[in-house]
C-alpha cells in the first residue's frame, strides 16, 4: 500500500456526520455525464443479467437521492433489478432515492468501513460508487469489503468527476490530474 496518512488527509477532518446532517440534494456531474453513466450502467447490468440469466442485485455505495441507474421501465432496458440497496450518509437523501428497493443504510465508511454487520458475503452482482471515491480516508478497507460482498463474477463500477466538496476530498485527490485520478482508483483495486 503506497499511500500515507498525509495522502489521505483532508482539509476538513471534522466528523462527516455533521457535514451530512442536512441533506445535500446536489449532482456532481452534468446532464450529459449522467446520461453517459446511465448508458454505461445499462450495458454493465445487461451483461451481468445475461450471464446469470436473472435479475441484478445492486449496492450503491455512498448513495444519495439519485443513483444514476437506468430506469427499469425504459424500453431500451432489457434486464430487471433484484434488490437495489443504497448505503449513504443521510437518511433523508436515501429516502428520496426512487431507485432503491430497500430502505437505505446510513453508514460513515470513514469511521466504520466494516460492513459484515449489514451485508453477508457474495450477495451483490454489482457495487457502484458514483462521484464519492475521493472522500474515502479508508479506501483499502472499503475496497476489500466490496470484494467480500460481490458475488463471483460480480462487478464494481467506480465513477468520478472533477467536481467535489474540496474540503472533504483527500489530499492526493485534490493534487491529481485526470490521469492521476484514474491511477489512484486503479491502485485501490490492485492493492485490495
Amino acid at each position: 500500500w503506497p499511500y500515507t496518512t498525509a495522502d489521505l488527509n483532508r482539509l476538513d477532518n471534522s466528523n462527516d456526520e455533521k457535514f451530512y446532517t442536512d441533506p445535500r440534494l446536489v449532482t456532481h456531474i452534468d446532464d450529459n455525464a449522467i446520461q453517459l453513466l446511465q448508458k454505461f450502467y445499462q450495458n454493465e447490468f445487461e451483461t451481468i443479467a445475461t450471464a446469470k440469466e436473472g435479475t441484478v442485485d445492486v449496492l450503491d455505495l455512498c448513495s444519495s437521492w439519485i443513483s444514476h441507474f437506468p430506469l427499469e421501465e425504459d424500453e431500451s432496458t432489457s434486464f430487471q433489478y433484484g434488490k437495489v440497496v443504497g448505503l449513504g450518509m443521510n437518511q433523508e437523501e436515501l429516502d428520496a432515492n426512487p431507485q432503491l428497493t430497500e430502505r437505505g443504510v446510513v453508514r460513515n465508511l470513514n469511521t466504520n468501513s466494516d460492513m459484515k454487520d449489514i451485508f453477508d458475503d457474495e450477495i451483490f452482482d454489482v457495487v457502484t460508487m458514483t462521484v464519492s471515491i475521493d472522500y474515502l480516508i479508508k479506501p483499502l478497507e472499503v475496497m476489500q469489503e466490496i470484494y467480500r460482498i460481490l458475488k463471483p463474477g460480480g462487478s464494481c463500477v467506480i465513477s468520478f468527476a472533477d467536481r467535489c466538496f474540496a474540503t472533504k476530498a483527500v489530499a492526493m485527490w485534490l493534487q491529481a490530474d485526470a490521469i492521476d485520478k484514474i491511477t489512484i482508483v486503479a491502485s485501490y483495486f490492485h492493492y485490495s
